[in-house]
């Protein structure tokens, strides 16, 4: 699962000035190795490496952290004025205020159970340290 908060007035640049961006992932999705352990670790360092850059904020939920949310698919929040959900079989721009604050509401809810700054990088080293022991 992964929630994301851009906050922008012209397309994203990861770093500008200016510019905001959160993304917040499950300690459990980035257990789904997408390739091969190798391809994992090297993909977690890019984003250890990109939680540096100013204005970027990156969440990650531990896996045992106790919940009260439980959100039934991943979705793109901007500026509150707007949020995407994809499903499998297409993508929806939601603009109706009523539906845009309760994602406001959730994307806050997941926020405080995530682990930012050194918490969420040492969360991401954790998982990328398993990675590299499997490709070994």
């Amino acid at each position: 699962m992964r929630a994301e908060r851009w906050e922008v007035s012209t397309p994203i640049a990861l770093g500008r000035s200016g510019h905001r961006w959160t993304q917040i992932v499950t300690a459990g999705a980035l257990l789904w190795c997408a390739g091969s352990a190798a391809t994992m670790a090297e993909q977690i360092d890019r984003i250890i490496e990109i939680s540096r850059l100013d204005g970027v904020r990156i969440g990650v939920i531990p896996a045992r952290r106790p919940m009260t949310v439980f959100p039934l698919h991943g979705f793109d929040l901007y500026d509150e004025r707007a949020v995407i959900v994809g499903t499998l079989a297409t993508t929806a721009v939601v603009t109706e205020p009523t539906d845009v604050r309760l994602h406001v509401t959730m994307f806050t809810a997941l926020s405080e159970a995530a682990e930012f700054g050194d918490g969420a990088r040492a969360a991401l080293a954790e998982v990328r340290d398993e990675y590299v022991a499997d490709s070994k």
